[in-house]
């Protein structure tokens, strides 16, 4: 069955209309108590999450950063806001619309009697709307210091689906009062030579060994003549790309452009591969970064119940390094870690079970009313979900990692008419929520109407909270933002439209309301 909706990440989903602009900001907090249910921990805590509203109106708000670039900490670690489309015509989002990158500080961190959680907060647009030179759809922004001079900076990545492809360039943490867009590469990833790929997420390491480091990240394209609306049919083209750090001193001419490809058992070409997320690892523990990718793309729609899915998630073993010896193409083997979750979405690595080693901690963003997984009678064979899996041993040996379930209980609220248009959980992130000294996970509900915190218990199994409900929360960021020692969630809130037809009484029913971003900090009473 193909999809009837062009678009199939569900934050993204809300924009096939007419949008209209509205910020407004706000430093005032609340409390609302969260809903615990799960685990096996006291279900006589009452659980509250007190909101910090940063923007409390905020058009098309989409995903963050948190990080010190300035270096002050009396202001806070700096919150960085993407957003998707706060101007755009009426209809799909195309090359014409335009999102907005944000920074946000606070003041009086650290002095006594001060909760600068509570603002106010200061805005900085690095780059707005009505730029000259402005971007449809700005993904996660990223903090590395790509230049290798001691600051910050961030990477930006944009584009998706409608839109002709994206850009992909950083700016210097040294220059965002009137920053410079430096391109990784003229030749493959401006407006212009972008060739319709797009952009999401970014890594770095010294891939080649020679002391600088570099960046690889992964693109997709899914517009094609027959595709004009690049709607996922699972004729999707991926690329991972690796953006070699030539030592040069200029900005534009710093990164060399290569592209990475793989080979699996049989010496079988592998190379289309990625798309959307990438994590760099060393899974097989030999000493160099292996590449991960989770495979959101790449699934077909012609059967509705796959007898077999798709892998959800690879790895690329590092075999032999690129260098200048090899043509900087390195040797990478084409690995398996799982086939049974579905869409595979965001992923980090992280000590999840606390026993000294790394996990993969992963969740899958299908919808549970898709017919791909579900069985002949209508029932979820592939649910949503949150997991974590286990690095085998001898992971080259090994097609299908342990996976561990934290959470099922997650469906699509949000009605938009194709199940391919819709997709839960959204970008989540591992850490202590509660600061109990257990990891937790901060886990935005993307296509349905909550917040959620997987608050881990003594015995392993997580708790799951209710921080907030509200439609769309696409990213969600665990980080101690005021510096006392105690984490909070960052999380950002697209909003999402009625598109129920029972429920649409008049135009004002198709205008996209405005989100938010907000902090929250867990209390227990």
């Amino acid at each position: 069955m193909k999809p009837t909706s062009p678009l199939s990440i569900a934050l993204f989903c809300t924009l096939l209309v007419a949008i209209t602009g509205c910020n407004s900001s706000s430093s005032s907090s609340s409390a609302s108590p969260a809903t615990p249910s799960g685990g096996t921990g006291n279900a006589s805590v009452n659980v509250r999450y007190i909101e910090y509203p940063i923007v409390s109106e905020q058009q098309s708000a989409g995903f963050i950063a948190v990080g010190d670039i300035d270096g002050d900490s009396t202001n806070g670690l700096e919150i960085f806001l993407s957003t998707l489309v706060e101007q755009t015509p009426p209809g799909p989002p195309t090359a014409l619309s335009r999102g907005a990158l944000r920074r946000f500080n606070t003041s009086g961190c650290g002095t006594a009697g001060t909760d600068c959680l509570a603002g106010p907060w200061s805005e900085t647009v690095l780059i707005g709307t009505s730029d000259l030179q402005g971007y449809p759809f700005i993904n996660t922004p990223q903090i590395f210091d790509v230049n290798n001079d001691g600051r910050k900076d961030i990477i930006v990545q944009t584009g998706f689906l409608t839109t002709l492809g994206g850009a992909y360039f950083w700016l210097d943490g040294n220059n965002l009062g009137n920053p410079t867009h430096n391109f990784f590469s003229l030749q493959h990833t401006t407006l212009l030579t972008n060739q319709l790929y797009f952009w999401h997420e970014s890594d770095q390491t010294d891939l080649d060994g020679d002391g600088l480091p570099d960046i690889v990240t992964t693109s997709a394209k899914t517009q094609r003549p027959d595709n004009p609306l690049g709607s996922p049919d699972g004729g999707e083209e991926m690329r991972v790309e690796w953006y070699r750090n030539n030592g040069s001193s200029n900005a534009a001419a710093m990164f060399d452009y290569y592209e990475i490809t793989a080979t699996d058992a049989n010496g079988n070409n592998v190379d289309n591969m990625g798309g959307v997320f990438i994590k760099l690892h060393d899974i097989d523990g030999d000493g160099d970064q292996d590449i991960v990718l989770s495979q959101f793309f790449g699934h077909g729609y012609d059967e509705e119940h796959p007898a077999t899915l798709n892998p959800s998630l690879v790895w690329l073993e590092n075999r032999e390094a690129p260098s200048a010896a090899n043509g900087y193409a390195g040797k990478w083997r084409h690995h398996v870690i799982d086939n049974t979750i579905g869409l595979g979405y965001h992923m980090e690595f992280a000590d999840i079970d606390m026993d000294g080693k790394d996990e993969l901690v992963v969740d899958s963003h299908n919808n549970d009313g898709d017919p791909r997984f579900q069985d002949a009678d209508g029932n979820v064979t592939v649910p949503p979900g949150l997991y974590w899996f286990e690095i085998p041993d001898d992971p080259t040996s090994t097609s299908q990692w342990e996976k561990h379930t934290i959470s099922t209980n997650f469906r699509v609220t949000l009605y938009y008419g194709s199940p391919a248009s819709q997709g839960v959980p959204g970008i989540f992130n591992v850490g202590d929520i509660n600061n109990d000294g257990r990891p937790d996970v901060a886990v935005p509900g993307d296509g349905n109407d909550k917040l959620f915190a997987f608050i881990q218990q003594p015995d392993g199994s997580f708790r799951e909270d209710i921080v907030d409900e509200a439609k769309m929360f696409g990213m969600a960021i665990v980080a101690d933002v005021d510096g006392d020692g105690l984490n909070e969630i960052v999380a950002a809130q697209h909003n999402s439209l009625d598109m129920d037809p029972a429920e649409t009484d008049g135009p004002e029913d198709l205008q996209l309301p405005p989100g938010k971003l907000s902090i929250y900090k867990y209390t227990e009473n």
